[in-house]
């Protein structure tokens, strides 16, 4: 497991870290290129350093993203298991699962999400997506080619 924390790290979250075998990735806002992204929410930055980390090439010359399995991308806040989250999956399924919100709820009438959508794309982009249904992205799950192309797009 691999968590993205803002540097500095504090000495309680890498003991942490260190107790339950978790590899943290440390970034720094005020370094991220290219510059815009340092205006970005968390909640959107995710999807980029996501991206990074799938496409970051290993020793072996591979990319991370193609020496897994299975992807779980989620807000640890939001997060308990009652078994595995992947028995749904046999290993050549090519899956994406997503989770939808309120649905009577779309994304243009949502602060938090249509800021998202204003914050990541052109205006045209929230135009076509504000009377769209919201989609979670607290938890987004499959198959590591299903969601390398996922966090791409």
């Amino acid at each position: 497991m691999f968590v993205f924390v803002n540097s500095p790290i504090e000495a309680k979250v890498r003991q942490l870290a260190d107790a339950n075998d978790v590899m943290l990735i440390e970034y720094a806002m005020a370094e991220l290129q290219p510059s815009f992204l340092h205006n970005y929410h968390p909640s959107s930055l995710r999807w980029i350093l996501y991206d990074r980390i799938l496409r970051l090439p290993l020793q072996s010359g591979q990319a991370f993203g193609s020496v897994v399995e299975k992807i779980l991308a989620l807000d640890a806040r939001d997060s308990a298991f009652q078994r595995d989250p992947f028995a749904l999956f046999s290993s050549q399924d090519d899956k994406l699962l997503v989770f939808g919100e309120e649905r009577h709820s779309t994304i243009g009438q949502c602060g938090w999400n249509s800021a998202w959508v204003k914050d990541c794309f052109p205006r045209s982009v929230y135009d076509q997506v504000a009377s769209r249904p919201i989609i979670c992205s607290g938890i987004s799950m499959g198959a590591a080619s299903a969601m390398a192309r996922y966090v791409q797009r």
